[in-house]
C-alpha cells in the first residue's frame, strides 16, 4: 500500500504567508477600485439567464429530517459559488489540504474579501476508512478513490467559505434565479408533466433509486408530482453529482458506479422530459 505522508507544518506556512502577501496586495487595490455591489451580484445573476445549462447544476437540494418534518437545505454548487467569486471582485478563494494522514485528512476552504479585509475559513475532516457492502467490515480506499474523496471535501470546504462570505439573501436570490431559469426552460420545451416525471425517474434508476424511494424522501408516497417535486428532486440529483451527498446518505441505499453517475443527465434535461437511455 501507498503510504500517505503527513503534510509537514514548514509547507503550510509558506502556503499561508504566499497567500497572506496575495490578500495584502489585494487590500491596497480595493482601496481605489471599490465593487458595486448590487451591479456585481446582476452580473452573476445574468450568467444564469444567459446560460440555462449552468442553471440547471447550479444549486443543489438535501432533504434532512428535523424535529417538526423533513426539511430541505439549499445552497449553491461549487461551480455557482466560484463563479458568484468571480463577477464579486477584491476577493479570493481558494482551497487546501492542510494535513493528510493514512487514515484521514483535514482540508480547508478559504474565502477574503479584501475591501472588508474579512477572512473566512472553513475546514473538515475526511476519512479514508469505507464500509464493506453487507459487511461490518470497513477497509482503507483506494488511491485513487482517495484522492477524489479528498478533491470533494475541498470543493465543498471552498463552497462553505464562500457563503459565509457573501451575505445570505444574495445566495438565496441567486439559487432562486437559478430555479426560475430552469422552470422558464421546461415551459418552452412543453413536454408533458408525464414525461419529465418519467424522464426523471430514469435518471435516478441509472443512481440505484426507484420511484418508491424518491417518494418516500419527497414525502409523495400516492402522490400526484408537480413541477415543483421534479425541481426538488432535481436539486437531490445535483446534491449527488456533485458529491455534496451521497445515495446512501439520502436514501439508506448502495450507490452505483461512479460512471453511471457521471452520465446521468442533469434536472433541465429531466424537466424538458430528455429520453434517457
Amino acid at each position: 500500500m501507498k503510504q500517505i505522508q503527513k503534510r509537514e507544518p514548514e509547507s503550510q506556512s509558506l502556503e499561508l504567508g504566499g497567500i497572506t502577501k496575495v490578500m495584502a496586495t489585494m487590500a491596497q487595490v480595493a482601496q481605489y477600485r471599490p465593487r458595486d455591489e448590487e451591479a456585481a451580484f446582476q452580473k452573476a445573476m445574468a450568467l444564469l439567464d444567459r446560460s440555462p445549462e449552468f442553471a440547471e447544476r447550479a444549486w443543489y437540494s438535501i432533504p434532512y429530517a428535523g424535529r417538526e418534518g423533513k426539511v430541505n437545505v439549499e445552497g449553491p454548487s461549487i461551480k455557482a459559488a466560484l463563479a458568484l467569486v468571480q463577477e464579486w471582485g477584491n476577493s479570493i478563494a481558494l482551497s487546501t489540504i492542510h494535513e493528510e494522514r493514512e487514515e484521514s485528512a483535514k482540508v480547508g476552504g478559504i474565502f477574503y474579501d479584501a475591501e472588508r479585509n474579512l477572512f473566512i475559513g472553513k475546514d473538515l475532516i475526511v476519512s479514508r476508512w469505507r464500509k464493506i457492502k453487507d459487511s461490518d467490515q470497513r477497509v482503507l480506499m483506494p488511491i485513487e478513490q482517495w484522492q477524489n474523496a479528498m478533491n470533494a471535501a475541498s470543493s465543498k470546504a471552498l463552497r462553505n467559505a464562500i457563503c459565509n462570505g457573501i451575505s445570505e439573501d444574495r445566495i438565496e436570490r441567486f439559487v432562486g434565479r437559478a430555479k426560475e431559469v430552469v422552470k422558464r426552460k421546461s415551459k418552452v420545451s412543453a413536454k408533458p408533466m408525464e414525461d419529465r416525471v418519467r424522464s426523471c425517474l430514469a435518471a435516478f434508476l441509472k443512481l440505484g433509486v426507484s420511484r418508491k424511494d424518491l417518494d418516500r424522501v419527497l414525502d409523495l408516497e400516492g402522490k400526484a408530482w408537480t413541477e415543483d417535486d421534479v425541481l426538488r428532486a432535481g436539486g437531490i440529483f445535483n446534491a449527488i453529482q456533485a458529491g455534496e451527498a451521497s445515495v446512501k446518505e439520502i436514501f439508506g441505499l448502495d450507490a452505483p458506479l461512479s460512471s453511471q453517475v457521471a452520465g446521468a443527465p442533469s434536472v433541465g434535461q429531466a424537466m424538458e422530459g430528455a429520453k434517457v437511455s
